[in-house]
Formats: structure tokens, C-alpha cells, sequence
């Protein structure tokens, strides 16, 4: 719990950090996606009259979000990110995402010291960083996972504040057909 709130100091309240990575992520995805991409998914929110939640910029591109909490694996370990996510911390594919929209994974936290880890979209051997404050958009009904934190120098001792958070907005499948 400590840990959880020195991350969220700088955003005041959940709401806060719910509406800043919101309104990033959805400011990429107008700015970078390709416009027939972003229209469409903009007109089916329109016609299905699906909620823009976390900010104004939310033109429909993500109707839920999760936060994922996960502290450094020792420099040595084998051990991934299962030990704090239980399945979702192996490679997995979210059969609830709707297939044609992208997910949007924003990490952050107090790890100096610490290569961040890689996300991993498995079937395409693609590997990116989890540097802080860097967006990464996939399409969830691909297989993806990810790798944990890991201290950069032998020496280095996890402290309870060490933790990476991933806020992940995602296209949920049964808000956006209507079929919940």
C-alpha cells in the first residue's frame, strides 16, 4: 500500500492518474493512428453510444482500464512477473478485447537503478522497453507479456517503493457490441 501511494503522490488521486494517461494515450492515438483507423472506431462509439471515460480526448478508443502493480524480480531470478499477477504475468492473449481496436500500456514508477523490463508481443518476436511514461499501443488478442523489473548493479536491494505500474486502457469487446 505504501508503495502504491508514493507512486500516485504526483497525480493527487486516482481519478487524476485515470484522466492524465487517459488523455495522453488517446492524444497519441488521434495524432499517430491512421485516420480511417481512428475515425471508425470514433463513428462505431458514436453509433453504439459507447461512454468516453478518463478524459475529453477519449473519442471512444478505450472503454476500460486496469493498473497493474509489480515489484523488481531479483537480478538473478528466473521468476517473472506471475509472482505479483498470478496468469496475467506470463504471456496471454485477453479473449475480452475487442479484436479490431488497440490497447494502450502507459508504465511509470520509482525505479532508479532498474532496467524496466521489456514487453513482449510473442508472435511477432517483438520486444519493447517499459521506460517510464512511454505508451505502447498492441492489439491485446495478439499473445503479449511481460518481463519484470530487474536491478541494473549486483548490489542493488529492492525496497518496498521499488514498484512498476502499468495503466492499461483497453477496448473491452462486450461495452463497445453491446452484448454485456
Amino acid at each position: 500500500a505504501r508503495a502504491f501511494e508514493l507512486l500516485i503522490i504526483p497525480f493527487v488521486s486516482h481519478a487524476r492518474l485515470l484522466q492524465v494517461t487517459n488523455a495522453i494515450v488517446s492524444k497519441i492515438m488521434k495524432a499517430f493512428a491512421p485516420k480511417s483507423f481512428t475515425s471508425l472506431i470514433e463513428r462505431v462509439s458514436d453509433v453504439r453510444n459507447t461512454s468516453w471515460i478518463g478524459s475529453d480526448f477519449n473519442l471512444g478508443y478505450f472503454t476500460s482500464c486496469q493498473i497493474n502493480l509489480a515489484s523488481p524480480s531479483d537480478r538473478d531470478s528466473t521468476i517473472g512477473l506471475e509472482k505479483d499477477l498470478g496468469s496475467a504475468g506470463l504471456p496471454h492473449v485477453d479473449a475480452g478485447d475487442h479484436l479490431h481496436n488497440l490497447t494502450a500500456m502507459f508504465a511509470f514508477g520509482d525505479l532508479e537503478g532498474f532496467h524496466p523490463g521489456h514487453f513482449v508481443v510473442c508472435e511477432l518476436g517483438v520486444a519493447a522497453c517499459l521506460d517510464n511514461y512511454h505508451p505502447i499501443y498492441f492489439n491485446a488478442r495478439r499473445r503479449h507479456g511481460a518481463t519484470p523489473a530487474r536491478p541494473e548493479h549486483p548490489d542493488t536491494v529492492i525496497q518496498p517503493h521499488h514498484v512498476r505500474a502499468t495503466c492499461i486502457w483497453y477496448p473491452n469487446r462486450a461495452i463497445i457490441e453491446r452484448s454485456a
